[in-house]
């Protein structure tokens, strides 16, 4: 469990400083934190209400850390949580389903904030903003996928770590 937590925190880091060094603008727009989730659920022994813990403290952090909003990151990464258990319960745990639920978390990562924070005012409505963040955050984020994917196939031959899904 603790080599779960020390993914999530090192993606989550790794994610601010990756927005540091690329720009908005650029192909490759960094959910790092979102690609982490997707990657370690498997790992949580069918104790969703865990993950989804997780989930809700890695969004309020999110909240404080990346943004000035409080809640908005942790409702979002919880129904994020959701929908990655949800995803994970239909297709199982080999590399190209990861890859499907991967990229739809991704998705559904963007539109959900895309659609909340239009709602609230932030931004205005654009069908191309929403799919342009889309397009540039799929790209390095499977990139990341592919490597932690390799990493936690590693960690679980040597530990001998048994996945659930």
């Amino acid at each position: 469990m603790s080599f779960l937590i020390i993914i999530l925190i090192v993606s989550f880091f790794l994610e601010g400083l990756f927005s540091l060094v690329v720009s908005s603008q650029s192909f490759f727009l960094p959910l790092f934190t979102v690609v982490a989730l997707v990657s370690i659920f498997p790992y949580f022994n069918k104790y969703d209400s865990l993950f989804w813990k997780f989930c809700i403290v890695i969004g309020l952090c999110y909240d404080v850390i990346y943004t000035n909003t409080v809640f908005i990151h942790a409702f979002l990464f919880l129904v994020l949580g959701y929908f990655i258990s949800f995803l994970y319960r239909m297709l199982f745990s080999k590399i190209w389903n990861y890859l499907w639920i991967l990229v739809l978390a991704i998705i559904g990562y963007r539109m959900i904030s895309f659609l909340l924070l239009v709602g609230m005012g932030y931004i205005s409505f654009s069908i191309s903003r929403l799919g342009y963040s889309i397009i540039f955050s799929i790209c390095s984020n499977i990139i990341y996928g592919l490597f932690l994917y390799g990493v936690l196939v590693l960690l679980r031959k040597y530990k001998k770590i048994i996945l659930h899904y």
